[in-house]
């Protein structure tokens, strides 16, 4: 039942996100009437939504199939209000890269949700634990928004602040819109060309897909403030971006060749025999949502004030899939639907590096930090997928286990190699080297 509110709240998430949070972030001076009039938008649009919410739920839920769900949605609906009374002056934690702080404000309010849905969940036993927990939430992250920063709003509202900000927001409005619209005609046109099943296969494979990007997410959100603190030194940006870009390739492409070579007798150990069509599509899922982590050229385009190239990068995902999904489904089946997403998260990479390239006149020679993952991911899957299929059978969890590590101590000895063969010129492929260049941006500006 909770899950009905969520569905609901996506869809006007998409269809009225401000993006004042980016644009905020972005700027290389932040005045108070920032604040003031961001929190004065959040807090009607929070409102405004909440109200919808809360009078059209009994139509919502009916046309939804489920009744049942309408109380649960109309108090959830307090959960938006809340969302939208919080301190815009939170921002200032990824702006001024104070990045405990944003640890402590998030990982309390988790905090928070957890311990109160769990002890309310062992006393009531239903659904209404769940949405308690999600009000404790915002309640906690409401609260802590005001208590970790010295910086208040105002209550005041500037109309050329407003407008300056929208500047920047509606594109990230548009951008927001055209994913929504992607997602749900992907999961639309699965379900209409290869049934509710295939969806339901393709659904897991995608959260297992995205697993990896937990880790890769969380760099690319910490490279959008650092961007938008080095505006003014194209040569200290230009470092971070090939650094950054060689320090994720170096952690995807290994699971990308490990998804490929392990994909069969993962489903088959860790999951029920009538999702085995899972293995058939998550090397392809895992690769498409690689390019997507390496598409941190987006990041730099909305930190230099260019955020319409995120919205034409989205577009351009979306005309790719509703052109092609049709005939890849009825020629590939739902391997046609995990081509389209890898072909899908190839485009965003190209796209955003193209612009990069193009725009700041960077040299298409700093792509060359993806040569040695590539290579040694290639090299390694090959030598790896002949072990499987003709050596040995991975037929216990143990053994699969021993071998995925083996694979990644096979391929990092491949990359250490390749740096002692071309000496200091490639230690690019470092992720503590690129984190030290964060820390020395921190620093400098």
């Amino acid at each position: 039942l909770v899950a009905v509110f969520y569905i609901i709240q996506g869809a006007l998430d998409s269809f009225t996100a401000t993006g004042f949070g980016k644009a905020i972030i972005q700027k290389k001076e932040i005045a108070q009437e920032y604040v003031d009039t961001a929190f004065v938008t959040h807090l009607v649009r929070g409102m405004l939504l909440a109200a919808i919410v809360l009078l059209s739920a009994p139509f919502l839920v009916r046309m939804l199939g489920v009744p049942e769900a309408q109380y649960v949605v109309q108090a959830m609906a307090f959960s938006i209000l809340l969302q939208g009374a919080r301190n815009p002056g939170a921002l200032f934690f990824l702006r001024q890269l104070t990045f405990y702080k944003q640890f402590i404000w998030h990982a309390s309010g988790a905090l928070v949700r957890f311990v109160t849905t769990v002890v309310l969940l062992y006393i009531m036993e239903h659904e209404w634990a769940i949405v308690y927990g999600v009000l404790a939430y915002e309640f906690a992250m409401l609260f802590l928004s005001y208590v970790l920063i010295d910086i208040r709003p105002a209550f005041r509202w500037d109309r050329k602040v407003f407008h300056e900000l929208f500047n920047y927001g509606k594109w990230v409005l548009l951008a927001s819109i055209v994913a929504f619209i992607e997602r749900q005609g992907n999961q639309i046109g699965t379900v209409r060309l290869l049934g509710e099943a295939s969806l339901g296969v393709l659904f897991l494979g995608l959260r297992i897909a995205n697993m990896p990007k937990l880790v890769t997410d969380q760099l690319k959100n910490t490279l959008f403030p650092v961007f938008s603190r080095l505006q003014d030194s194209l040569e200290d940006t230009k470092k971070l971006l090939q650094h950054s870009l060689g320090a994720l390739a170096l952690f995807m492409f290994p699971v990308v060749g490990c998804a490929f070579v392990f994909a069969e007798p993962f489903t088959r150990l860790f999951l029920k025999a009538s999702w085995d069509q899972v293995g058939e599509i998550l090397g392809l899922l895992i690769l498409g949502r690689a390019f997507q982590s390496l598409s941190i050229g987006i990041a730099l385009l909305n930190a230099k004030g260019m955020p319409q190239f995120a919205f034409f990068n989205r577009l351009i995902q979306g005309v790719i899939i509703i052109f092609s999904i049709y005939p890849l489904a009825k020629w590939f089946g739902l391997c046609g639907i995990a081509i389209l997403y890898a072909v899908s998260g190839m485009a965003s990479f190209v796209f955003s590096f193209t612009m990069v390239i193009y725009l700041f006149h960077f040299e298409l020679a700093m792509l060359r930090v993806l040569l040695a993952p590539i290579v040694a991911t290639i090299t390694t899957s090959f030598i790896f997928s002949h072990l499987v299929q003709s050596v040995f059978v991975i037929d216990s969890i143990p053994l699969f286990c021993g071998t995925g590590m083996a694979f990644f101590v096979v391929y990092f000895v491949l990359i250490f190699s390749w740096n002692i063969v071309n000496g200091k010129r490639d230690w690019s492929l470092s992720i503590p080297l690129m984190l030290k260049m964060v820390k020395e941006a921190i620093g400098k500006h």
